[in-house]
């Protein structure tokens, strides 16, 4: 009867060892689906951020490619506008000095006033009255026709430096870059 006694209680404690046993291992299980759908998800966005990652790294060379020739572009245009702007401001300076010789003769003579007047208004006719017309309408037809020119020089710088931009601009655009 002890025995009976002894066994029953043995039994009596492997079966609450098993209940225990099974209750944990139930929940472990549970704990290691749910690990695992973690693990899953995790490794599906790893692979796609990975992905992400790839093509916006092919994405920056694009644009880092598109950046340099675009600072290319800008720098060739640069130098040109730099060169044409010498070019120019030294024919503006020679367009100057002209008029100022024109003028300075002009202001010699007996009659500044009409040669002054004359200057002013390009439509006037001179007076053929003077010593040598021949000489003060041709000087005079020069000093417009000079006149004109650094009115067509002065138009070109701006025009030249209002187009210099647009170009890099474009480029701009097509990076997706913007300058400050």
């Amino acid at each position: 009867m002890k025995e009976a006694g002894e066994e029953a209680e043995h039994k009596a404690y492997c079966d609450k060892e098993m209940a225990e046993t099974k209750q944990k291992m139930g929940e472990l299980k549970y704990d290691l689906e749910k690990l695992s759908t973690k693990i899953d998800k995790a490794s599906a966005k790893s692979v796609k951020l990975k992905s992400e990652v790839a093509t916006l790294a092919k994405e920056l060379a694009e644009m880092a490619t598109r950046q340099a020739e675009a600072d290319a572009v800008r720098q060739e245009e640069h130098k040109v506008y730099l060169d044409t702007k010498a070019d120019l401001e030294q024919g503006i300076d020679g367009v100057r000095l002209a008029l100022k010789v024109l003028r300075d003769y002009y202001a010699s003579e007996s009659d500044a006033t009409t040669a002054a007047a004359a200057m002013s208004n390009n439509r006037q006719n001179l007076n053929p009255t003077r010593r040598r017309p021949g000489l003060e309408l041709a000087s005079l037809a020069c000093l417009r026709w000079l006149s004109l020119i650094l009115q067509k020089l002065r138009q070109a710088m701006r025009s030249r430096s209002s187009q210099r931009p647009s170009r890099t601009r474009r480029c701009l655009w097509k990076t997706g870059f913007q300058r400050s």
